[in-house]
C-alpha cells in the first residue's frame, strides 16, 4: 500500500511537469543569439552581440537545439518572419532571440558585409533593420555590430523600460521627447536609450533633464526646476502732449490774469469802469497752478507723490519724485 506523502509527491510532479509543458519558462532578462552566414566572421559577431548584451544588464544564453538553430536560419534566410516567430515560440529556450545573418564580399580593406538582424520576442511581432560595413575591417565591424543591436533594442516591443517622472511641486506638464504624457507625478514606457525629460509651466519650460534607459528596467526620475528668472518690465513711457497743454494753458492765462489786474485800474479817462482785478487775479492764480502742474507731469519719472517734512523749524510740504 502506497503512503500518503508519496501519493502527495507523485501528485506534485505530476502537477509541475504538465506546467512545464503547457507554459515553458524563460528567464526574463535573458537573450539567445543566433548567428548565420559567413562563418569566417560568425564568431566576432557572437563575441560583439554577447558584449553588448553584457553591458546592459542582460545576459546571454543558449537560443534552442542545434536543430533549432539550424531552422531558425532557414526561415531568416528566406525572409519568412512568420516561420521564425513559431520557430521561436515552440523551441526557443528564451524569450528573446537576437538573429543575424550576414554576406560578405571582397577582402581586406575593401570588405564589405550585408547585416540583417532580428530581433524575435515570444508573443511579439518580429523587428527588423539592415545596415552595411564598408571597408569592413575587424574594428569597424565590432562597432557597426555594437550599433546595429543598439537601433534594433530600440525598436525590441520587450526592451522597454518604464519611468516614474516627479517634480517639487507635483501637478507640471510632462514632455518626454517633445511628446506630452501627463502631469507630475507621472509613469511612461519608453523604448531603450537617451531621452529628453522636460517640465512646463504656464507655456515655459521650467525643468529639463535627460535620462539612459536601460532595457526592461524601472527608473525614478526627480527633475528639477530651473531658477526662476525675473520678469523684466519695460518702462512706461507718458505721453508729454499732456503736459506741454498744461503748460502752455496756464501761462497763458497767467498772462491774461495779469492783463486784467492791469486794465481793473481807473485811469480817470471815463465816468465809470470795469473792476477787472479780482478776475485777474482768479485767473493768473489758476494759470500759475496750471503751468505747476503740467511742469511736474513733463519731468515726473515713475512715481511722484505728495511730501511733507516736519522739521524743528516748521513743516516743509511738497510733491516728492524722480525728475
Amino acid at each position: 500500500m502506497r503512503s500518503t506523502s508519496t501519493i502527495g509527491f507523485v501528485r506534485a510532479l505530476v502537477t509541475l511537469t504538465v506546467l512545464t509543458l503547457c507554459h515553458p519558462a524563460w528567464a526574463e532578462t535573458k537573450i539567445g543569439v543566433v548567428v548565420g552566414g559567413a562563418d569566417e566572421i560568425r564568431p566576432q559577431t557572437e563575441s560583439a552581440v554577447g558584449s553588448w548584451v553584457t553591458a546592459h544588464t542582460l545576459g546571454v544564453t543558449p537560443p534552442m537545439g542545434p536543430d533549432g538553430v539550424n531552422t531558425l536560419i532557414n526561415c531568416l534566410v528566406l525572409s519568412d518572419m512568420h516561420c521564425a516567430r513559431n520557430v521561436v515560440e515552440a523551441r526557443g529556450m528564451t524569450r528573446d532571440i537576437i538573429g543575424i545573418l550576414e554576406a560578405v564580399t571582397g577582402k581586406g580593406a575593401t570588405r564589405s558585409v550585408q547585416i540583417s538582424a532580428y530581433w524575435i520576442a515570444k508573443q511579439h511581432d518580429v523587428v527588423s533593420l539592415q545596415r552595411t560595413c564598408d571597408a569592413c575591417t575587424d574594428a569597424v565591424l565590432a562597432r557597426t555590430i555594437d550599433a546595429v543591436i543598439a537601433d534594433l533594442a530600440r525598436l525590441a516591443p520587450t526592451m522597454a523600460s518604464r519611468i516614474h517622472i516627479t517634480s517639487k511641486p507635483a501637478g507640471l506638464k510632462v514632455m518626454v521627447d517633445s511628446q506630452p504624457v501627463g502631469i507630475t507625478p507621472a509613469d511612461h514606457e519608453v523604448p531603450f536609450g537617451t531621452h529628453t525629460i522636460s517640465l512646463s509651466r504656464d507655456g515655459r519650460v521650467v525643468g529639463e533633464r535627460q535620462v539612459d534607459a536601460a532595457p526592461t528596467a524601472t527608473l525614478d526620475v526627480d527633475v528639477p526646476l530651473r531658477a526662476e528668472t525675473p520678469v523684466v518690465r519695460p518702462v512706461e513711457e507718458h505721453s508729454r502732449a499732456v503736459p506741454v497743454v498744461m503748460i502752455v494753458v496756464g501761462l497763458a492765462a497767467v498772462g491774461t490774469g495779469a492783463y486784467l489786474y492791469h486794465e481793473g485800474n481807473p485811469t480817470g479817462a471815463d465816468f465809470t469802469y470795469r473792476d477787472t482785478k479780482p478776475a485777474g487775479i482768479a485767473t493768473a492764480a489758476g494759470g500759475g497752478l496750471l503751468t505747476i502742474i503740467g511742469t511736474i507731469l513733463l519731468f515726473r519719472h515713475h512715481s511722484s507723490a505728495p511730501d511733507v517734512a516736519i522739521t524743528s523749524g516748521g513743516a516743509m510740504v511738497g510733491w516728492a519724485g524722480s525728475f
